[in-house]
């Protein structure tokens, strides 16, 4: 191998490189929209060969949402008799905004789609009437 094959060699690994990253980018996209067509996370996973938490982490990695995005999520969980400071986010294991309920401890979070997402769901507050 001379200088000459290396360098070549070491050129077309960094234009795959490059491809990868793009393609990746893509696939992340599909994957969150074929969340919001409904397919199922097991269905998913099978397809790309991806692990389910691996899904959840892209669907749920959110770029920076808006106030009104925030504020909707925050009013949606406080409808569930959460109680937040939208004031005061806190950043998850994941770098996510998260507001958390002062009584439950369960959060939510604006999604990759500018939709709320608490790992709880639709449940209601476990303490809700309490002060």
């Amino acid at each position: 191998m001379d200088k000459r094959s290396l360098a070549q060699m070491a050129q077309r690994f960094r234009e795959a490189e490059q491809r990868a990253e793009i393609l990746r980018q893509e696939l992340a996209v599909a994957i969150r929209q074929a969340d919001v067509d409904g397919v199922a996370q097991k269905d998913i996973s099978e397809a790309t060969g991806y692990t389910r938490q691996q899904i959840r982490r892209i669907v749920l990695a959110s770029g920076d949402a808006t106030p009104a995005q925030v504020e909707a999520a925050v009013e949606w969980f406080a409808g569930l008799g959460h109680d937040i400071d939208i004031e005061a986010p806190e950043a998850d294991a994941h770098g996510r905004q998260v507001w958390r309920c002062r009584k439950c401890g369960s959060h939510v979070a604006v999604n990759g789609q500018g939709k709320p997402h608490s790992p709880s769901g639709k449940a209601r507050c476990a303490r809700e009437g309490e002060s």
